[in-house]
């Protein structure tokens, strides 16, 4: 098998990996419960999340069987999301009744265009159970069942219903990886039981214990200010994206570094508070030292720009800043990154940023 950045097979693989069991306590909300109780639903979306990994565990073994490309660097990283997006396709583009789809196919074909060899995928899922019949691009309409258990195109048509009266009509995001491809019970949880947005949950169960704390402090803060999670982006840099009009809040959230591992990450870009709180920088720089102090500048060439801008020319970018009785400068496009941190660390770079941004 070729290698490259990241196989159909690693793609396979971590999908199966960031589907979260459904809890057998799990309390649905009512309007998705459909022709089921409760504890029917439960117990089909269990069967429905083992047979999403059964569909990964053929595609982690024989990617192009199922149509993915020797290099999805050509087709970008949705070609990975090729099983998600079919079925969100014939669960959102179908009529249920008595267990059974009736997809439209015209619509079904619009929302699967981005996606090649999608009679790979029909043969896949048909060896598995799943029925499709009389799919041809040019009829009206085909028909999808499982005849194991009828149950389970119920339960697909409800989770994909939840996912739209979330997110409706903002289909770009449907392919963001924490939504549909996760195949997470949170879409279709009682709301009474979350605390918070079901995409932040969604995102949370996800996170790393670290992440979670701080994330959970940040979305009280966010609320506390007046910033909202962005429904047509509620995602940035893998970071819960916050917003007030224009203005956004701070990021924090994983980054993967070059060695492959993944580190606590935030960036916040400073330049008044060096001189109005030097007290509250030092104290910052005690804790989480390195990031303050030395020259972004080499041979009086700015390297984050290339040398596009000479130092003697003006650029909005440059920070030009006292730490610790020197003269330093900085671009912005890179600061000012910290790594590893707890909360406590990152409450401190929070109210810097909040005093920065003259945020009350």
């Amino acid at each position: 098998m070729p290698k490259y950045d990241r196989t159909a097979s690693a793609s396979a693989r971590w999908r199966i990996d960031n589907i979260i069991p459904v809890p057998d306590n799990l309390k649905v909300n009512k309007k998705y419960l459909g022709t089921m109780n409760n504890s029917e639903f439960v117990s089909t979306f269990k069967e429905l999340q083992n047979f999403i990994i059964k569909i990964y565990e053929e595609i982690e073994k024989s990617p192009y069987e199922w149509g993915y490309k020797d290099e999805n660097r050509d087709v970008g990283a949705t070609a990975n999301n090729r099983i998600s997006d079919f079925l969100y396709a014939i669960a959102s583009n179908g009529i249920l009744e008595n267990g059974v789809l009736t997809v439209n196919t015209e619509d079904f074909n619009k929302a699967v265009r981005t996606h090649k060899k999608i009679d790979l995928i029909i043969n896949g899922l048909k060896k598995l159970g799943l029925n499709i019949d009389g799919f041809d691009k040019k009829v009206i309409s085909f028909i999808v069942s499982y005849p194991n258990n009828a149950h389970i195109i119920e339960v697909l048509y409800q989770y994909a219903e939840a996912q739209d009266q979330e997110f409706f009509p903002v289909k770009a995001i449907q392919t963001e990886q924490y939504l549909f491809p996760s195949f997470s019970y949170r879409w279709v949880e009682d709301p009474i039981e979350q605390k918070y947005e079901t995409i932040f949950h969604v995102k949370m169960d996800l996170s790393s214990d670290t992440i979670r704390g701080i994330q959970n402090w940040l979305h009280q803060k966010a609320d506390e200010y007046g910033y909202k999670i962005k429904k047509d982006k509620p995602f940035d840099k893998g970071c819960v994206f916050y917003q007030k009009g224009s203005k956004n809040l701070i990021h924090v959230g994983d980054k993967i570094k070059d060695n492959g591992e993944s580190a606590i990450w935030t960036k916040a870009i400073f330049r008044n508070v060096f001189t109005s709180h030097p007290e509250k920088i030092k104290s910052l720089a005690d804790k989480i030292p390195g990031v303050f102090g030395g020259s972004k500048f080499e041979n009086g060439v700015c390297i984050y720009c290339n040398g596009a801008k000479k130092p003697n020319e003006p650029c909005s970018m440059r920070i030009l800043y006292y730490f610790d009785g020197k003269q330093y400068n900085a671009c912005a496009y890179r600061a000012f990154e910290f790594n590893n941190f707890s909360l406590d660390v990152f409450k401190d770079i929070f109210y810097l940023f909040l005093i920065e941004n003259k945020i009350k």
